[in-house]
């Protein structure tokens, strides 16, 4: 399976890690920052790709290329690519958290 993490941060990042530990998924992992891709790309079974998520057409190329996508943008962009994800006809999976989490 060919998955998509879009946002490399600490949910991102730390999902991407887990979902590489299976060799039956190949994982990329999407976000504008390129000192988090170069972090997240030496890792053993992750692939990393600079994009804009908050480019929709960009975005909807982007998710086209796979069989499921998890969301880990924040909350403000959250809309944006559910309905961009959903058009696309993927697979979705989105998480959040708070600041206000201890």
């Amino acid at each position: 399976m060919n998955i998509v993490v879009l946002g490399g941060g600490l949910i991102g990042g730390a999902i991407a890690k887990d979902l590489a530990d299976d060799q039956d998924i190949n994982v990329t992992v999407a976000d504008i920052s390129e000192t988090t891709l170069e972090k997240l790309g030496s890792q053993p079974g992750i692939n990393a790709v600079r994009q804009d998520l908050s480019d929709v057409t960009g975005l909807g190329k982007l998710v086209s290329k796979f069989d499921m996508v998890v969301s880990t943008v924040p909350g403000f962009m959250g809309y944006q690519t559910l309905k961009t994800v959903i058009e696309a006809k993927k697979m979705l999976l989105i998480l959040l958290s708070s600041r206000k989490m201890p």
